[in-house]
């Protein structure tokens, strides 16, 4: 467990790495649940007077690792709370998904519920189909990314790619109200894969599916764990006609 003591000397020997001495009385500590803020404080320019303003990157290092990571030059008590976010969403997603999302654009917190309104009133889709609350939440969060799949290449971009809404078209609706049909419960479309090609709908559970050319795969009981099929690709359990499949392990 790392002290408040451990945690300067860290941001100190940090400093030096990048050729900077920062005296004790320069040395401005926030500590929070996770761990500890750290910065440079400085004095107003000219003044004489002693460090009062809060300047230069945040350093944050982690409580029960010791990692390092900068941060903004945003008030201490704001950056604990940004670091929170990022904590939560690391623990959200496998290492591997979280790195694949990132490159794809997501981040915690990420908002574009401005674009998704404006899809839905140029495409008027949800006047088709009902527009619940889950759906709505993947479109707000995961909207506008396209996100390479990995597959059997293992390197990103060696499967095929995920395309989420909002888009300038909107996808057919016909097998998605057969879909819905099928499993007994509302679907929205969210997205598109480039295989076959192929729809991604969330249901009113929260659960996704891929609506594909050849069969109708399961990818996860939550959107979070289908993102690890739609970032690493791989088998998935095909939905049979009476709305049913077999979990896989």
């Amino acid at each position: 467990m790392v002290t408040r003591e451990d945690a300067v000397n860290r941001v100190r020997d940090w400093w030096a790495d990048h050729d900077r001495v920062v005296g004790d009385a320069n040395i401005g500590v926030h500590e929070f649940d996770l761990g500890f803020v750290v910065w440079e404080v400085s004095p107003p320019p000219g003044t004489g007077a002693g460090p009062t303003i809060e300047g230069g990157t945040r350093v944050v290092v982690d409580r029960s690792t010791g990692d390092l990571s900068t941060w903004p030059s945003r008030p201490p008590r704001f950056v604990a709370d940004m670091y929170r976010t990022f904590h939560e969403a690391r623990e959200r997603f496998p290492a591997d998904v979280y790195d694949d999302l990132a490159a794809a654009g997501w981040r915690p917190g990420r908002d574009v519920s401005v674009a998704v309104d404006g899809w839905l009133q140029r495409t008027g889709i949800d006047r088709e189909l009902p527009l619940f609350d889950a759906a709505r939440r993947v479109l707000t969060e995961f909207g506008g990314l396209t996100v390479a799949q990995r597959g059997p290449t293992g390197k990103p971009g060696g499967g095929f790619a995920s395309h989420f809404y909002p888009a300038r078209h909107a996808p057919t609706t016909p097998e998605i109200r057969e879909f819905a049909g099928i499993i007994g419960a509302r679907v929205f479309p969210v997205g598109s894969n480039e295989d076959g090609p192929s729809h991604l709908v969330v249901d009113e559970r929260g659960r996704m599916f891929q609506l594909h050319p050849v069969a109708d795969l399961f990818l996860g009981d939550t959107v979070d764990e289908a993102l690890t099929w739609v970032t690493r690709g791989g088998e998935r359990p095909a939905v049979d006609d009476a709305g049913r499949w077999t979990p896989t392990a």
